[in-house]
């Protein structure tokens, strides 16, 4: 065995320690204000999945579908293979209204030679694969846990076939308080990214390459409809809105403007969406991460927080109802448990490849 072992081991369990300290602050903050406005509607939806194969799945599908809203819709997500696949339908059994295809397509390192902070492709100097080369080898494991009031949350953990890149994508049947200025609502899913990175030229940034593909309008905003809606705080989005029925239907992309960059908040920069010019319906954006101090790094980790949703027509129809005085609890037990989940298994990832590493 590897003498490094026991180096990358305390490691290892010195990041996990970090995210269970995170978690546990967040618990502690949340704990005075663990509601949700009396302004915000009792949300409920039914959320169900399937995963294939069904005891160690590499591709699932999760259905969540409106409960008790004067205009019930439906959205479905898909994954397999590093690809998210987001479909909305505005009326429950109905038509598909808006859709789109994400895919986590590279890792890639890169120059700011021009000091503008845009990454072009030309200032790619190394490109690490994910999308189906990347993902695939590994199986998802799910976690579940019950609200208070009654609520799933389903939690899917997602590994890249080299351990670089977790993803985990969580998801609620009620509107859950996961900080004191963070919401996750039922109509979305927040994806947590972790990335473990190795640089291979000293020096340089990270970015994460994500292709989108949708025959609807893709349009970058300044804001997310978290943001809009207090849910979320310092959000943008790429919304997905589909002009062609009697009524615009919208799904989305967002993400928080800041990372935990090897434990440090950092600004995310976004270059992109750019349609291509040879793939019909097909575009191109990057999420940069910077590295927190002038001394080049040789390993980076990140922490994000994207979301996949809909602009929910359920949602909007419980908006027009008269407004009552909901009791809703929100589960600030959430991010805590998210984060417990992510702190294993990085720890068991960076211990296994030394193993790996060592034998």
């Amino acid at each position: 065995m590897s003498r490094r072992f026991p180096v990358r081991a305390l490691f290892a369990l010195a990041a996990s320690a970090t995210l269970l300290l995170a978690a546990g602050l967040t618990l502690a903050a949340a704990g005075s204000a663990n509601y949700v406005p009396a302004s915000v509607p009792p949300v409920q939806r039914q959320v169900v999945w399937v995963g294939t194969p069904s005891q160690a799945p590499h591709k699932i599908v999760i259905n969540s579908e409106s409960v008790g809203a004067p205009s019930p819709d439906e959205f479905q997500i898909t994954y397999a293979e590093g690809s998210f696949t987001l479909e909305y339908k505005r009326h429950a059994n109905a038509s598909v209204t808006s859709e789109f295809k994400l895919t986590f397509s590279n890792l890639v390192e890169w120059n700011d030679t021009n000091g503008n902070g845009i990454l072009d492709d030309d200032s790619i100097l190394e490109t690490i694969p994910l999308g189906p080369t990347g993902f695939g080898n590994l199986p998802i494991r799910h976690f579940e846990r019950v609200t208070p009031d009654g609520g799933d949350i389903h939690s899917f953990l997602i590994q890249s076939n080299n351990q670089e890149v977790t993803l985990n994508l969580t998801i609620a049947e009620r509107i859950v308080r996961v900080s004191p200025q963070e919401f996750l609502t039922p109509m979305e899913a927040k994806l947590t990214i972790d990335i473990q990175h190795r640089f291979t030229v000293l020096g340089v940034k990270l970015g994460l390459e994500i292709s989108i593909q949708t025959a609807s309008t893709v349009k970058l905003e300044d804001t997310s409809w978290d943001d809009e809606n207090h849910f979320r705080q310092d959000d943008r989005s790429i919304n997905v809105t589909n002009d062609s029925g009697p009524e615009p239907s919208t799904t989305f992309f967002a993400w928080a403007n800041t990372a935990n960059v090897s434990g440090q908040e950092r600004a995310v920069t976004v270059t992109g969406p750019e349609a291509s010019d040879s793939v019909p319906d097909y575009y191109q954006m990057y999420l940069a991460y910077p590295a927190p101090s002038e001394v080049p790094p040789s390993i980076i980790s990140v922490v994000h927080d994207p979301t996949l949703g809909v602009v929910s027509a359920a949602y909007e129809s419980l908006l027009r109802l008269p407004v009552g005085n909901p009791n809703l609890q929100g589960d600030v037990y959430l991010y805590a448990a998210s984060m417990v989940l992510v702190a294993g298994l990085v720890a068991a990832t960076i211990v296994l490849a030394s193993r790996r590493r060592g034998s």
